[in-house]
């Protein structure tokens, strides 16, 4: 009889467990690599609905990203800019022209939630992110960073 009660236990714990690593899993979305982001960035096209923001110096950001109207986005690491193609280019530009200097190549991905859900389009030489839902239609979205600390500070700087 403890055999069992040992066994029922074991289950119970095992069901809690994995519906708390669900519960934790079903916050956070991801990036999946796409050529239709990184031809909007390197076209300098401006999505309808869409906030675009950067993250690092302003003549030459870590990362870009476009996020849909109906989201909102919780972060002071990234600023908002003007959804216009020729402000777009001038980031693109300076993304472009750092990355070239870390001899990185800068390329577009989706940011989606965690049931695929597009929430908007990425832009950097870095292939992740934290990408972290805080609420319906509320996500924070971690910036690159340049650091292996996460920075955002290059090695041996200041």
């Amino acid at each position: 009889m403890r055999t069992f009660r040992t066994l029922i236990l074991a289950a119970v714990l095992t069901l809690a467990g994995a519906q708390a690593l669900q519960a934790f899993l079903n916050q956070y979305g991801s990036l999946s690599p796409s050529g239709k982001a990184t031809t909007l960035f390197e076209t300098y096209q401006i999505v309808d609905g869409y906030r675009y923001y950067t993250s690092g110096a302003e003549d030459r950001p870590r990362g870009i990203i476009g996020i849909r109207k109906d989201y909102e986005l919780r972060s002071s690491l990234w600023a908002e800019i003007p959804a216009d193609s020729k402000v777009l280019e001038k980031s693109v530009r300076g993304l472009r022209e750092g990355a070239r200097d870390m001899r990185e190549f800068p390329a577009g991905s989706e940011i989606l939630e965690p049931d695929g859900t597009l929430i908007g389009y990425w832009y950097s030489d870095k292939k992740a992110a934290v990408v972290k839902m805080l609420g319906e239609k509320i996500v924070e979205i971690h910036p690159p960073s340049t650091g292996r600390d996460g920075s955002g500070q290059g090695a041996g700087s200041g």
